[in-house]
């Protein structure tokens, strides 16, 4: 029997699947229970996305580091959620830190 895509039982998961990054591999292809690792893009902005595999995708609902603030990227910056604040940024005494970077 043969097993069944994640456009078949986790229709959702799917639709998260990244389009450029994961080159010819089709939603068709991938089983919601593989091992092997996928990019997934999420709807929060164009700079969150997140290689996982399936499994932990359809098992867990994993989600991106970046949604959950532990990864800096552009769309959850310092400098892009608080703004007026990060016009406070000291140029020189935050060292190579930018207010648009991790500070971690």
């Amino acid at each position: 029997m043969a097993k069944r895509s994640i456009l078949e039982t986790h229709l959702e998961i799917a639709k998260e699947r990244h389009t450029i990054l994961n080159g010819d591999l089709k939603p068709n292809e991938v089983v919601a229970g593989s091992a092997k690792k996928a990019w997934w893009k999420y709807d929060k902005g164009l700079d969150h996305e997140k290689e996982t595999a399936p499994n932990r995708r359809a098992s867990k609902r994993i989600v991106a580091h970046v949604v959950l603030g532990i990864k800096v990227v552009v769309t959850n910056s310092l400098s892009s959620l608080y703004s007026e604040t990060a016009e406070e940024w000291h140029p020189t005494k935050n060292g190579d830190l930018r207010a648009d970077e991790d500070y971690r």
